[in-house]
């Protein structure tokens, strides 16, 4: 029974940790545009 007690905080702990570590990515998602604008070109 120890043995399992162990296992189960070893895999909590663990989850615990990719949890709060996610993907290391800051700051809002979103998705990119369909198509990138074009820059608007400058007269001479």
């Amino acid at each position: 029974m120890r043995k399992f007690l162990n296992y189960l905080l070893a895999l909590a702990l663990f989850s615990v940790a990719c949890l709060v570590t996610a993907c290391g990515k800051t700051g809002p998602l979103y998705l990119p545009d369909s198509q990138p604008q074009q820059p608007a070109q400058q007269e001479k």
